[in-house]
């Protein structure tokens, strides 16, 4: 996701902004279909596959000695308990900034620092 951010951006990013796919793929897919489905909203079987993945690249573009952020959308349709679990892992701290709801789902917008 950041291979063509060119190295001298490395730790130059106060804030990040993110709407990754974000609906999970598992109950939809098998593993022969995946590539017809709709990369726009394939989140992958959690839901938050792409995230996660993102979030492992982010820090290197983190201006680490500055207070930083990650802004970044997730669904109700994904576990986010274990969504939370996996961003401390990665030693981030979400907050809640809202929350809508729309159609079937409610739209989080989260804050990492």
């Amino acid at each position: 996701m950041f291979n063509s951010f060119p190295e001298n951006l490395q730790h130059a990013f106060d804030i990040i902004v993110f709407n990754p796919p974000y609906l999970p793929s598992s109950h939809i897919i098998n593993d022969d279909n995946r590539k017809k489905i709709d990369s726009s909203w394939d989140g992958g079987f959690t839901g938050f596959d792409i995230l996660l993945d993102f979030l492992k690249k982010a820090k290197n573009y983190l201006n680490l000695k500055n207070q930083h952020y990650i802004y970044f959308v997730s669904s109700s349709r994904t576990n986010l308990t274990i969504l939370n679990n996996q961003i401390e892992k990665l030693g981030f701290k979400n907050e809640i900034v809202d929350r809508k709801h729309v159609f079937f789902e409610d739209i989080v917008l989260n804050r990492l620092s």
